[in-house]
């Protein structure tokens, strides 16, 4: 079998978590704007501050991001190994970088200009949303490894509040990139819509409806939990990228429709939130499955991942 040196550029993409869903001929284009390089262990890609110029995807070997604290010690946020990328924010922005990046090892690497990727989202919309759903993946591993870090780290070094710069930004950027490139834009701040008293719908009701068809199903939880296991043809809308998303997912939605929201986890209900942000968009017909999908699954009714 050929090894990752031997492997064609749109090979590599049909196989990478940002655009293995795509379209074999947009693969095609986004390879056509794609520039290949090795760089020896060691290669600092970008520093944080940097103006962010293009995105990558390791084929081979690993990269690390991280930041630098006052007193000049290196903090990791997350390791990169192959079909894994970095930077995707930059493809919508070119705000700052919030982390430094630096291979490993010998790494090869696709690397995709702005510049030039800006003509591929206007020829294909629809990378545009891989792109934003690489972003809610990365900002959930990120948010997980804090976690980890935190719970490892009781009693050590504290951890300061720069640590969670970069979920922050990430998402300032994504919904200023956003505003900056639809005309229509969103309040930043949006009216807070209070969830009627019957907006719960229990799981054996929302399956009946699945059952009967017509309903909308919508799952906030973010894209890497929802790839692990999610309701057949939910719509994946994730919290921490409903604002950059939802023109993409159901710009075109008729606001009469029922929608059914589920995605919650033992610390966050990302599924209540996401039907305010519905209901203040218009929706008349919201709800919520009680317990959301733990429920669902806790019934057998159909889950696919």
């Amino acid at each position: 079998m050929p090894g990752a040196e031997d492997k064609s550029i749109v090979e590599t993409l049909a196989e990478s978590s940002l655009f293995g869903g795509l379209a074999p001929e947009v693969r095609e284009a986004i390879a056509a704007a794609a520039q290949e390089v090795v760089l020896p262990a060691g290669t600092i890609i970008g520093r944080a501050g940097d103006r962010g110029k293009a995105c990558g995807i390791v084929v081979s070997g690993k990269v690390q991001l991280f930041r630098t604290d006052n007193r000049g010690t290196e903090i990791e946020i997350i390791r990169l190994g192959p079909r894994e990328s970095f930077g995707e924010v930059c493809l919508l922005s070119d705000e700052p970088i919030v982390a430094s990046v630096r291979t490993l090892e010998d790494t090869r690497l696709i690397f995709f200009p702005r510049e030039a990727f800006a003509e591929v989202i206007k020829q294909y919309p629809e990378v545009t949303g891989a792109v934003g759903q690489g972003v809610s993946r990365w900002m959930h591993r990120i948010s997980s490894g804090i976690e980890k870090r935190i719970s490892r780290q009781m009693g050590a070094p504290r951890l300061h509040w720069f640590h969670f710069v970069p979920i922050m930004v990430l998402s300032l950027v994504c919904a200023v990139a956003y505003n900056l490139s639809n005309p229509k834009g969103l309040p930043f701040l949006p009216n807070r819509i209070t969830l009627e008293a019957g907006s719960l719908i229990s799981a054996a009701d929302a399956y009946r409806k699945f059952q009967r068809g017509g309903v909308l199903f919508i799952d906030a939880l973010p894209a890497e939990l929802h790839e692990e296991g999610h309701i057949p043809n939910a719509v994946n809308l994730p919290l921490a990228m409903f604002d950059f998303m939802y023109d993409m997912r159901l710009g075109k939605t008729d606001k009469s429709q029922e929608v059914i929201v589920y995605g919650r986890t033992i610390s966050k209900h990302y599924d209540e939130e996401v039907a305010q942000k519905l209901l203040a968009r218009g929706f008349e017909n919201v709800k919520i499955i009680e317990d959301g999908l733990k429920d669902w699954k806790k019934y057998q009714y159909p889950v696919v991942s």
